[in-house]
């Protein structure tokens, strides 16, 4: 037996034998942390602004960030490929630069710099002439490019990419609006920032109290806004008859398999009985499908917004974009 052995064994035999052994003390598992050498990760400048009135929704924000920029089904090279035409799409510089960045990180070399020279594979070509459409004129995209997406993709892969389309563009319009640019001391961009993010944990700022509904009722606003000509309101027969076609419509992606639903959180699959959208989507990307959920209801948890103003919004951004949603 090898001496140090045998004196460990010892010792532990010794201890054994005593009546009551003092336990060695402890802490709990905030304060052991905050004692180790440690340093936490770097957040990009958009967190870090975002942070201040809304800490837990950047949280599920930076989670779907990381989400999708090292766990993408579609290949995280592929992925940022998408992003880059997304932003470029949209002139955000700030998202453009990390696109760029994440496929130096994640494509090989000769990759990357075939990318970069606009050397596009038949398929890249296809997807990201999908991402621009989908980003500036989602409405004039035809079930002609979606059924040849479908054939090249599969219905998972399409499905991702259409969540990654749609969070480029969510992220990006963040970016934009906040006015955030990378730092000039060359602290951007960051790699993906893993974090352990947990929806169920309560919010840590509270939202301001909002005015009663007597209280806005009373407020009368100076300026007459006057809408558009062609957003002004439809007759009941045309919405019926616009209505009607759209019920007539047959799905783009074929809808997923029963078994897919199994696993998935009794909430989320009460939806995908109802919501034909949270069918295809729950059932081919479950993970980024939660995911974005998770940080929604933490803006929702936050902001507490009041709901007249945000379906109004959202009207209006759905009309802008001529959804039929």
């Amino acid at each position: 037996m090898f001496p140090d052995l045998a004196g460990v064994l010892l010792l532990v035999s010794l201890l054994n034998g005593l009546d009551q052994p003092k336990p060695f003390p402890s802490v709990p598992s905030r304060k052991a942390w905050n004692r180790m050498p440690r340093e936490a990760p770097a957040l990009p400048v958009w967190a870090r602004t975002l942070v201040v009135p809304q800490p837990k929704t950047t949280a599920g924000v930076l989670a779907l960030d990381y989400l999708h920029r090292a766990k993408n089904p579609l290949g995280n090279a592929l992925a940022a490929k998408v992003r880059w035409a997304v932003a470029d799409q949209l002139k955000c510089d700030y998202a453009c630069q990390y696109a760029l960045a994440d496929l130096e990180r994640f494509a090989k070399p000769k990759e990357a710099k075939k990318f970069r020279s606009g050397t596009y594979t038949d398929d890249e070509t296809l997807i990201l002439k999908f991402a621009r459409k989908l980003t500036k004129e989602g409405y004039r995209i035809s079930d002609a490019e979606v059924a040849e997406l479908l054939k090249r993709l599969g219905p998972d892969k399409l499905t991702a990419l259409v969540h990654t389309v749609a969070f480029a563009n969510f992220h990006d319009r963040i970016l934009i609006g906040l006015g955030v640019s990378i730092p000039k001391d060359g602290s951007e961009p960051l790699p993906p920032v893993e974090i352990a993010y947990n929806p169920q944990t309560p919010a840590t700022v509270t939202a301001p109290p909002r005015p009663g509904w007597i209280t806005v009722q009373t407020i009368r606003t100076p300026v007459t806004y006057s809408s558009p000509e062609d957003w002004r309101e439809v007759t009941f027969e045309e919405l019926e008859s616009a209505l009607a076609q759209q019920k007539a419509r047959a799905a783009r992606v074929p809808l997923p398999d029963a078994s897919r639903f199994a696993n998935l959180p009794p909430p989320v699959k009460k939806q995908t009985d109802s919501i034909v959208w949270m069918t295809i989507s729950a059932g081919y990307q479950p993970e980024m499908t939660m995911a974005w959920f998770a940080a929604f209801r933490s803006f929702q948890e936050e902001g507490r917004s009041d709901r007249v103003f945000t379906s109004s919004l959202f009207w209006i951004v759905t009309r802008a974009n001529d959804c039929f949603y």
